[in-house]
């Protein structure tokens, strides 16, 4: 939901409310993004481009816990 958050405030999404899913919409926007960004468009919310959108990847991605 971040992410959807964040892609938003760029005018890049306009999902409303955010749905928290990586539906069609979201990748399409995580795509221009990165191309906006001069990034690799994988479409994929990886640790750079999650950066990029100021935010810590710790935060967004859940990790595996020991």
């Amino acid at each position: 939901m971040r992410i959807q958050e964040k892609l938003a405030g760029v005018g890049l999404l306009h999902e409303d409310p955010p749905s928290g899913e990586l539906d069609t919409q979201t990748l399409e926007a995580i795509r221009q993004f990165q191309c906006d960004s001069d990034l690799p468009a994988t479409g994929l919310p990886d640790d750079a481009t999650v950066r990029q959108l100021g935010l810590d990847p710790r935060d967004v991605f859940e990790r595996g816990r020991d």
